[in-house]
Formats: structure tokens, sequence, C-alpha cells
């Protein structure tokens, strides 16, 4: 919880839009104004870009074979002569290119991936460069964000539309695209980010809060919904802002903070049950009472039985299914915690709850 200051620059030059580690225990700075700098272990800047040469420097990323690459109001690779940083501009189909909002290298596939204003840029292990655009079947060209996976898929997350699509190579070098919108069941398929962890989830954010799931599930419409009610600060993730750590924690910055997170390794995929209990029950719009301490129901009465449960994460995802016993043994289910039972025949009754 230590935090030490690296360097400060001159407002001049906007806020520090992206950091990448370079060799040799460097780090390379893009700022939001223009420009990138390059410092060594101790803070000095050892290497800048030529004044006036970029607008608006937003992403970096690094590949294995040590290139630095940088997007903003372009694409383009950057290598270092003595105390410049030259920028070799990468070409695009669409002019002027702008919003360079995502550069992404995945390493099982050795694919780099990039999208802008005119869609989708990928480059594979040979150096083969390829647009995919909505002649291809985007929805529209230019996203917030990507998310390149190890089988070869990449998630996009359009720039101003709510859907996201996935996007799938096909056999002959093509792309299929499959889009994912509110209507087919993904909840808030807009956000401004969609990143990947290295146990292959996928991360997105929302007004409601941040969503995580596996590829398969991601593709059913299954998201878990996170918030603060599982202990994050807010319930926000800004785009370009998340690292996946080496143990599989992961650092995002939210709208007021800058969030830790080790997600248990059955995060979407729980590996038991969780235990819920009646705790009360009440009647005809009355307060609560213990279930210890109710013995009997009144007959006629509007019942409703309340649920409790000792599970604190994932909250958002628990669902109950209950049934009760001998009227109604058909099992119904609920992500609510207040069971409406409704009016009861004369009798005992048996209620059976279950979590998951």
């Amino acid at each position: 919880m230590r935090w030490e200051g690296v360097a400060t620059f001159d407002s001049s030059v906007g806020l520090v839009a992206g950091l990448v580690g370079g060799a040799d225990g460097t780090l390379f700075a893009s700022f939001s104004g223009g420009g990138v700098v390059q410092l060594d272990a101790a803070g000095r800047v050892v290497a800048r870009t030529e004044n006036n040469r970029l607008n608006a420097s937003m992403r970096l990323a690094r590949t294995p074979n040590g290139e630095t690459w940088l997007g903003g109001a372009s694409l383009g690779r950057l290598s270092r002569e003595g105390s410049v940083l030259k920028y070799d501009d990468h070409p695009l189909e669409t002019r002027p290119s702008k919003n360079v909002l995502a550069i992404k290298y995945e390493e099982h596939t050795r694919k780099l991936w990039s999208c802008y204003n005119g869609g989708v840029v990928v480059r594979d292990e040979h150096g083969v460069w390829k647009e995919i655009t909505t002649r291809g079947g985007l929805l529209t060209n230019g996203c917030w964000s990507l998310a390149p996976l190890p089988n070869g898929d990449v998630w996009y997350a359009y720039f101003n539309l709510p859907a996201l699509a996935r996007i799938r190579p096909s056999p002959g070098g093509g792309f299929s695209i499959r889009q994912f919108e509110a209507g087919d069941g993904t909840p808030e398929p807009g956000g401004d980010t969609i990143d990947t962890d290295r146990d292959g989830r996928l991360w997105r954010g929302g007004d409601l809060g941040i969503y995580v799931a596996n590829p398969a599930e991601a593709e059913g419409g299954n998201w878990l919904l996170l918030d603060q009610s599982d202990g994050l600060p807010t319930n926000s993730m800004n785009s370009g802002s998340v690292f996946a750590d080496t143990d599989g924690s992961l650092w995002w910055g939210a709208d007021n903070d800058l969030a830790h997170y080790t997600p248990p390794a059955d995060l979407v995929s729980p590996r038991s049950s969780p235990q819920v209990f009646v705790s009360a029950f009440s009647w005809d719009g009355g307060a609560p009472k213990l279930a210890d301490a109710v013995d009997g129901l009144p007959h006629g009465s509007n019942i409703v039985a309340h649920v409790g449960s000792l599970q604190f994460d994932r909250r958002n995802a628990l669902r109950l299914r209950y049934r009760i016993l001998p009227e109604q043994p058909s099992w119904r289910e609920t992500k609510s915690l207040d069971l409406a039972l409704g009016k009861l025949s004369w009798g005992r009754h048996t209620l059976e709850v279950q979590g998951r």
C-alpha cells in the first residue's frame, strides 16, 4: 500500500493516458495531449518523441520481440534512436484515421489487434495485416476496446453503440461475426471497456457495475455482475486502465479510486452452492418475525418467507428456488430473498428452499 511518485510532467502535455513497461526496467508513458516519453528506473526521461509529431497519444502495447506500439490519432510503432523516440506510422484503410482506442497483443496466437474509427486491425505472426469493417459484418466501425482470446476469437466493444461483437477466424482466412445486444439477453451490452484476465475470463464495465464471464457464458448472455456490494470501491472500470497481474489479480482505474481485485478461482463457476436459511416470516404487510419465534401462521393471511444467506460476495448472482408442500409441488425460481407464498390452506406445510 506504499506508492512512490515516478515522474511529474507539465500540464501542457495533458493527462498520462497510457503506460507500458519497456526493456531494462524502463517505462513508456503516453500523453493525451500528444507524445510519448521513456523513463529509466529512477524516473528520468531518457527519450521522447519529437515535438509536435503526435496528437492524442492514448494507448501503448509491447510485443515479445520488443516492439512498442502506440495508438491515438493514428497507429504506429516506436523505436529509439539516442534520446529520440521515432514514430513509424502504419497506414490504415480509413483516412483520416483517429480514435485508436485499443491495442492488444495475444501471446498464444501471436497476433496484434487494434481498432479505430475504421474498424478492427489485426497483424498475424507472419506480419500480414487485415482489416475488418462493416463490409465484413460489423454493425459500425470503431470501438472502445477489444479483448483477444487464446482460441483466436476477439471480443469487440462498439464505440457509442449498445452492443458487443465476437469475431471468430473462419477457414480460408476470413472471419465470422456474432452480435450481442440487449434484446439477446446480454446485460448492458454497451460500455467502454472489455478485457481478459490470465484465466481467460472476459471483463467489461457497465452503468450498474462490472461484468465478468468465461467465453461460453458470455455467448449465452450469462454475465456475473460485481458492484460495491462485493467490496469494490465504485461500480466503474475505465477504458484502457485494466492490468492483469502475474499473480492472477486485476488492477483497474475506477471513477474514484485505483481498484485491486483478486478473484477466487471459481468466480464464475462456483464449486459449491451458497448456504441459505429461512430467517423470518411476515404476513399481511406486517413486520417480519424471527422464524424460530413463529409457531404458527394465521389462516387466510398473505404470507412472506424471508430468506437469509452468508454469501456476501457475488451477491447479485444469488438465486433461490423454492416450493411449498403439499399445495405447490413445482419449483419456482427468484432472485428475491423475500418469498411471497400467498394465502395457504389450513394445515401443516413444508417450505423447501435451495440457493445457487
